[in-house]
């Protein structure tokens, strides 16, 4: 955690400097994405899902879907006796 910190921080550091320089910040965001591409294939990846999937279902449906995963991860606990 303390190196993912460092790295944002590494990160605002570099855009500052980059943006002062003059850089255009549509540029930045496509070197900044290219950068994330290669470096961390699996998180962009899982956010490009992450998007599609919140595309083509509802809040209701993304909603309960989470409610079922934790149910059978054992996250939740669902007592059918309590009337609450």
């Amino acid at each position: 955690m303390i190196l993912l910190r460092f790295g944002y921080a590494d990160m605002n550091i570099i855009t500052k400097v980059s943006l002062y320089q003059g850089m255009s910040h549509y540029v930045l965001v496509v070197y900044r994405h290219a950068f994330a591409t290669l470096s961390m294939e699996r998180p962009v990846t899982d956010q490009t899902f992450y998007y599609v999937g919140l595309r083509f279902t509802s809040p209701t449906f993304s909603c309960a879907m989470t409610f079922v995963l934790a149910v059978l991860c054992r996250m939740e606990k669902v007592d059918l006796k309590k009337v609450r």
